[in-house]
């Protein structure tokens, strides 16, 4: 039995629900514990057991400082997901980390579990899409000021987004209208008025980004797997919509793919960044 512990938020675990996914057609029972409320409302796990331990989650502070002290209590073998594990052990419990890449590399290919999505996203999307349509400009800010790295970090500047739907303009069509989404409340008001026909949405939560970016016809969006998420179910919705990223994703700013190329989707095109 695996025991598959919550960890990072929105787009990570979904992640990481699609390892589970493949866990599962390994023939292992697995376990979920922690929250996983709106990453279980995108992909619903039927016959996966769930149990939430919110308020153990206070008290322990982190999934990792919780699975590490299980672990140490009851003698059970504690493994992060990138290690291997022992394979005759009873219960292991695993930790798993954020982007698909550093699973295990005895995985299937993302796409080829991906499928097992539920059709539940799309069919309320089809029943709840706005009636005017609209394209998404997805900009991150907050926490993308230092990662993944002080040196090169994953944040991109308001001329890059300004042009990158211009460039989505000139290929797509010059008519269409940009929702601007955005951490930064400054920072969306400030694209508003450097991006013509656009308004900017205030997001409350990452699940709302994933359903704003999701109903669009497509955009320009932040290298953030959270984004990467909600362009993947607009995907699902309809396989013409396509999302315009910066060219190396997260490690553009350095010239080399972060995580791994393996970000690329077929709904995905990519933009140079110059940003410095």
């Amino acid at each position: 039995m695996l025991i598959v512990v919550e960890h990072g938020r929105l787009g990570n675990q979904l992640f990481q629900l699609t390892e589970v996914i493949s866990i599962k057609r390994r023939g292992e029972r697995v376990v979920l514990v922690g929250d996983w409320a709106d990453s279980l409302w995108f992909l619903p796990l039927p016959g996966v057991l769930h149990i939430r331990l919110r308020r153990t989650w206070r008290i322990f502070k982190t999934s990792q400082t919780f699975v590490q002290w299980l672990g140490r209590f009851f003698g059970f073998l504690y493994v992060h997901s990138d290690q291997s594990a022992n394979p005759s052990a009873r219960l292991r419990i695993v930790l798993l980390t954020g982007y698909f890449q550093e699973f295990s590399e005895s995985q299937e290919p993302l796409m080829d579990h991906l499928k097992c999505f539920s059709k539940s996203f799309r069919e309320l999307s089809e029943s709840q899409n706005p009636t005017a349509p609209y394209f998404v400009c997805h900009a991150r800010r907050a926490d993308y000021q230092n990662w993944p790295s002080a040196e090169c970090p994953a944040i991109l500047s308001e001329d890059w987004y300004r042009e990158a739907c211009e460039d989505y303009r000139r290929f797509h069509q010059d008519n269409i209208r940009f929702l601007i989404i955005s951490d930064d409340d400054d920072f969306g008001h400030k694209l508003t008025k450097m991006i013509p026909n656009s308004q900017y949405q205030n997001t409350k939560s990452a699940k709302q980004v994933v359903e704003i970016i999701a109903q669009s016809e497509g955009g320009v969006i932040s290298p953030s797997s959270i984004a990467w998420w909600g362009g993947y179910l607009g995907s699902l919705i309809s396989s013409e919509k396509r999302f315009l990223a910066p060219h190396y994703w997260a490690g553009h700013r350095c010239a080399r793919w972060h995580p791994t190329d393996r970000i690329r989707a077929p709904f995905l095109d990519f933009r140079l960044s110059a940003t410095k």
